[in-house]
């Protein structure tokens, strides 16, 4: 019953959808005419709703450190195609700092507060946040991390067989670690990682790893990166030796 068209949707690889869900049926019962794209939707998607749909406003929503880095890369898109950006999801509840690298209006941390900032922003829409671009230090250690991550993993694979975590525990541990580096990187601060690691750890746990060798994995993770890393992954190298530490 309303002319405004919103498109609603996850970054890529973002799987949970509970509250892009909720955000779509609470916006349809207000008569707005919402598009649902669903789960892990690639830039190539979007640009392709945005060509046809014509929105007048995009919704993402991302639960990881990860996914989060995804939308950040998302966001720049949006912003090249002079369409308003709203976006929320459990990682910016948990680390609000965050919200001030993503060019885009915050939805709030409840979902009741959706609707009536949804209204306001196609109403008045408000100034589109501009962001910082990833600083050279970063920019180094990123490209630095993912020229040197398979030799990492290997590194990690020599050292852990020794011991009693298996292969498949292994992998999803390198796989998720990896992601979080990758992210804090691409986010412009390492320290985030630390936000999501509790995070991290029951996921691990649910993929049946147990809790009493992941501190001897990180001590195993520390060794692959002084081995591989030079100056330029300095950062990432202090983060995880003050992590080992604790």
């Amino acid at each position: 019953s309303r002319s405004e068209r919103i498109l609603i949707g996850c970054p890529p690889n973002e799987e949970h959808v509970f509250s892009s869900l909720i955000a779509t049926l609470f916006l349809r019962q207000r008569g707005l005419n919402v598009t649902y794209l669903g789960a892990n939707v690639p830039i190539s998607r979007l640009d392709d709703a945005i060509n046809s749909i014509q929105p007048d406003l995009i919704i993402l929503t991302a639960m990881q450190l990860h996914t989060a880095a995804n939308l950040y890369e998302m966001a720049q898109f949006i912003n090249s195609q002079d369409v308003d950006l709203a976006f929320g999801g459990y990682i910016f509840t948990q680390l609000p700092e965050l919200r001030k690298k993503i060019p885009g209006h915050y939805l709030g941390n409840q979902l009741e507060e959706i609707v009536p900032t949804v209204e306001h922003l196609i109403v008045r829409p408000g100034k589109t946040v501009d962001f910082e671009p990833l600083s050279d230090r970063y920019q180094d250690a990123l490209v630095h991390f993912h020229d040197k991550r398979p030799f990492i993993h290997a590194y990690l694979w020599d050292k852990v067989k020794q011991d009693v975590m298996k292969y498949d525990h292994l992998s999803i541990a390198n796989k998720y670690l990896s992601l979080d580096i990758d992210a804090a990187l691409r986010l412009g601060d390492i320290n985030y990682i630390q936000t999501d690691l509790d995070w991290l750890k029951a996921l691990l746990v649910n993929y049946d790893l147990p809790v009493e060798l992941l501190p001897q994995y990180l001590a195993y993770y520390r060794e692959a990166l002084d081995t591989q890393l030079d100056e330029r992954g300095a950062m990432v190298i202090e983060w995880i030796e003050n992590l080992v530490e604790e």
